[in-house]
């Protein structure tokens, strides 16, 4: 039969556009499915990097609750379990603003305390005393009450005082989630923090959420906590990242399928990515500043106020961190008083940064404190110093000056001084004449100290300048020549107050530097005396 010219054509299947098309949508499915995994990627990548932040903070913080227990364990191992120096040293720290609520002082081998103070009994029952006082290895160990009221044990066993272990406990919140932490970065967090590895909710110490366990995107650092182990859990409280890296996923999708907006689209889609990248750029470099903003914050932490300073004497203390750092430095400085008569000045620097070196100054200052009362010279605080830095057996040395300051009678000052390899202070006598104080010594924490005491004695008007070796020491004509702080302090030092004399010394740093420093400086300026005001115009 002829075919009918009139019929229409058969009807045939677009295969051409049908695979153009099925190819455009498994291409862009395919990029939708890689920024999808993308944006997956990049949040975990930024809570694992809050997490670990939060977590060093939190590891700071393990390392003071147990400075102040641990020196007074090696004081008791001094004073032979002296009770009347344990309840001295601790009841600082037993205020109400203080760390624990109860402290004790046990004997090893003997459960029955020497000494219990603070407010109410020890909750630690018989078997807990026995277990602390068996002779523990651990430097610091941890007892969980937990179950008897919410609260947590601290025991400090030091290898030189093998016969004492001083044992303090602390009340925890009945609920869990008053005592919130909103500073950064647990602000952008929810977040749990277990005793030991198990998330359950008798082991739970705090959290910012009631709804518990938590789910979703999660990050786990386990954080050591003497001889146990704190678990730290978090999730976002948003989205941590860009929001449109977040929906890019579905726009590449819904670009796909509207294929007549391709080129358009695929202009677009340059730009934006353009965008995120700048955007990421930036939320990368604020990062990287909010991390060396609380390093900044956490090492003036660790500096003393200096608001009691020895009768009839001026003091200013400086702490200036490095320009583009991220970490915690070393440098440190206190001042504080030993006996009636006597008052201790110490500067130092403890080589590199990090939480390593924030916890060594710490050491360092509560062990020169807890030292000084039982030695009659700084060079035997030093080595006290020394010793407890080795039995750390920590990477990094330390290099400190320390001066010790006794007031006679007629008010007279007199002094001795010690250098464990730190640079020389600068002495203004009243007449302007400056010069360098104190012998040489050697480094801390390494190696035996060289470590010899200098006399001196102090009149009205004399400066005495303290500081770090950030001030002179840089590369170049970076570095502050120790002839331009001489000719300042003899120019100057009689005629300003000492607060002024700290900051013009610190102009001269950043003449040699405006761009900033890449290391740290602590300066502390004293006058003997009245202080010296502003000549007349």
């Amino acid at each position: 039969m002829a075919a009918d010219p009139s019929a229409p054509p058969p009807r045939r299947w677009p295969v051409a556009g049908i695979l153009l098309f099925v190819g455009g949508l498994l291409l862009f499915g395919a990029l939708a499915a890689a920024s999808r995994r993308y944006d997956n990627e990049t949040e975990q990548r930024l809570l694992t990097q809050q997490t670990e932040q939060a977590g060093s903070l939190l590891t700071l913080a393990v390392d003071q609750y147990r400075a102040p227990i641990a020196a007074a364990a090696r004081t008791a191992g001094v004073t032979r379990g002296s009770t009347d120096v344990f309840t001295a040293l601790m009841t600082p720290e037993l205020s109400d603003t203080g760390t624990y609520d109860r402290a004790a002082l046990f004997r090893v081998g003997d459960p029955e305390p020497v000494i219990v103070i603070g407010d109410g009994d020890l909750v630690l029952g018989t078997d807990g005393r026995q277990q602390l006082t068996a002779g523990s290895p651990a430097p610091l160990q941890i007892v969980d009450l937990l179950d008897a009221g919410r609260v947590l044990g601290y025991g400090a066993h030091e290898p030189t005082a093998p016969d004492w272990v001083v044992y303090a406990e602390r009340a925890l919140s009945p609920d869990p989630n008053v005592r919130q932490r909103t500073d950064e970065p647990f602000s952008e967090l929810n977040y749990a923090i277990y005793l030991g590895t198990d998330e359950r909710d008798d082991e739970l110490l705090g959290a910012s959420t009631p709804d518990l366990p938590l789910s979703g995107r999660r990050a786990v650092v386990d954080i050591p906590f003497g001889d146990a182990q704190m678990r730290f859990v978090t999730t976002p409280r948003g989205q941590l990242g860009s929001n449109e890296l977040q929906t890019l996923w579905f726009v590449v999708l819904a670009g796909g399928v509207v294929a007549s907006a391709g080129v358009a689209w695929l202009l677009e889609r340059v730009l934006r990515s353009r965008r995120r990248a700048q955007e990421l750029a930036a939320l990368t470099e604020a990062l990287y500043e909010d991390q060396r903003a609380s390093a900044e914050q956490l090492q003036r932490s660790l500096l003393p106020t200096l608001t009691d300073v020895p009768p009839g004497v001026e003091v200013a203390g400086r702490y200036w961190p490095a320009g583009t750092a991220h970490l915690i430095g070393g440098d440190f400085y206190d001042v504080f008083r030993i006996d009636a008569n006597r008052w201790g000045v110490l500067i130092g620097d403890v080589c590199g940064k990090g939480m390593e070196a924030a916890s060594l100054t710490g050491l360092a200052r509560y062990t020169v404190q807890g030292a000084a009362p039982f030695c009659a010279a700084p060079s035997d605080m030093l080595r006290a110093m020394h010793t407890a830095l080795r039995q750390r057996e920590a990477s990094t040395f330390c290099t400190a000056c320390l001066l010790v300051i006794e007031f006679a009678p007629d008010g007279a000052a007199r002094a001795q001084i010690c250098l464990g390899g730190h640079p020389a202070p600068l002495l203004r006598r009243a007449d302007g004449s400056v010069a360098e104080v104190g012998e040489g010594g050697s480094i801390l924490g390494w190696f035996d100290p060289v470590l010899c005491d200098t006399d001196l004695t102090l009149a009205a008007g004399d400066v005495l300048v303290l500081y770090t070796d950030g001030l002179t020491d840089a590369p170049g004509d970076q570095a502050v020549p120790i002839e331009e702080v001489d000719a300042l302090l003899g120019e100057r030092g009689g005629s300003v107050a000492v607060g002024q004399l700290a900051d013009e010394i610190r102009s001269l740093k950043r003449r040699r530097r405006p761009h900033g420093s890449t290391d740290d400086t602590a300066l502390l300026c004293l006058r003997f005396g009245a202080p010296a005001t502003d000549p007349p115009d």
